[in-house]
Parts: C-alpha cells; structure tokens; sequence
C-alpha cells in the first residue's frame, strides 16, 4: 500500500474463473479501502505479474470479455463505497495482456462502469508507448491513479523519461489523483527477483523517496491540486 493510502493490487492467478477469488476481490478490497480512506485500488487485477502467453485475437476477446463482466460487477460493488478501481498496464515482460493504455481502454469500454478506470505507471509507459505524454492524454479523465519511477525504475527525474511532457498531460487532462512513486529495493529477494532489480537503484530508499519527492514537486508545483507521494 502506497504512502497516499491508495491499495496497489496483484492477484496471484486469472480470478475471473474462480468464484471462491472473485468473492474476496468483491467483500474485501473495496472494504479496506473504504475504511482507510483510500479513493482507489489499482493494480493488475486481470493476472499474475510475469504470467505471459500467446493468444490469437478470438482467445483475447474471449478473455477481454471475460475480466470486463468480472469488473463490471466489481465496480458497482466498489461505487457503493465511494471507491473507483484503477486497472494497471504493465510491461511486456510481465504480462501480455495488457501492455498499453490503448488495450487498457478497449477494456475499460468494454466495462463501461463509472467506477473502473486506468492506474498507468510512467516506467511501463517508457518501455511500451510511442509517446509516454500522448498515452496519459489519451487516458483522459479515466486516469485513476499513477505511478512513477524512472526509466531504470529509479528516482524520478534522474534518467531519459520526459518529465516535462508528463507534467504537461496531467495538466491538459485536468488529473487530480495521486501521484505515486512505484519502486523496489534490491533488499527484499522476493520482490527484487519479481520486478527483476538486480542491483541498487539509489543509495538507499530514504534517499530515493527524498530526492524523487523533491523533484516531482518541483515538477507539479503549477498543479497544486496534484498530491504527491
């Protein structure tokens, strides 16, 4: 869970076949974050990060219909509760299913609930879109939450990602969630094998936070609505 309060999410397997799992997603998620306060859960709630696969496109319509009908459900319950679900893109070296905001958003049509939107991290968009700017913009006011990190998933503002144009988007799509920094220490094995950091990515995390923090206030200073963390 991020410093803001908004729940960062992975399921372990697909839960859309699972009625047992789905049950939980429905009784318990919105629950908890209802009672912290939290605005949102994002995550990638379609499958397990690194679960890859080919699918020829009927077997992914199949499937896109699938996670649609399960969070179609998952968004009423989460709209009584005063809570909007963010479903997360991510790389293409941990899931095939959802790599760009375009697949996102053909999910999220296809959902059509008020309460599901995007959660889009500025690392998986370095490494997916043509244009990381162009791909918040056309996210639009379904951006739910976002997440940030270099582009060697480090501090902010340190490496090649375009901060600028990022600000700049959140700025014309009038974004007024959560800006989150999204990254791992090499410390942990579980998480630092799962998210493939094999070394240290900055003197120590307190350093990270310090120097990321400054730097994207500094960024979003125009944008005082923003709430950085």
């Amino acid at each position: 869970m991020s410093a803001s309060g908004t729940i960062q999410l992975g399921v372990s397997t697909w839960v859309w076949t699972s009625p047992a799992t789905t049950e939980v997603l429905e009784t318990l998620l919105p629950d908890v974050a209802q009672a912290l306060g939290s605005p949102a859960v994002a995550g990638p709630f379609y499958s397990a990060v690194g679960r890859c696969w080919r699918s020829t496109p009927e077997e992914r319509a199949r499937d896109v219909e699938q996670v649609a009908r399960t969070l179609r459900g998952l968004g009423e319950y989460a709209a009584d509760r005063g809570v909007r679900l963010g479903v997360e893109t991510l790389n293409r070296f941990e899931t095939s299913f959802l790599n760009t905001t375009a697949q996102a958003l053909e999910l999220i049509d296809r959902v059509d609930h008020p309460s599901v939107g995007l959660a889009l991290d500025v690392f998986h968009l370095g490494i997916e879109e043509k244009h990381v700017g162009d791909a918040l913009r056309s996210a639009g006011t379904r951006l739910v939450h976002l997440q940030v990190a270099e582009n060697d998933r480090g501090t902010p503002g340190s490496g090649s990602l375009p901060w600028r144009d990022v600000a700049k988007a959140l700025q014309e799509i009038e974004y007024t969630g959560r800006v989150v920094i999204e990254t791992f220490s090499d410390r942990v094995e579980a998480i630092a094998r799962a998210a493939a950091i094999w070394r240290p990515l900055a003197p120590d995390s307190d350093t990270l936070a310090r120097e990321g923090l400054a730097f994207l206030r500094a960024l979003l200073a125009p944008q005082p609505h923003l709430v950085v963390s």
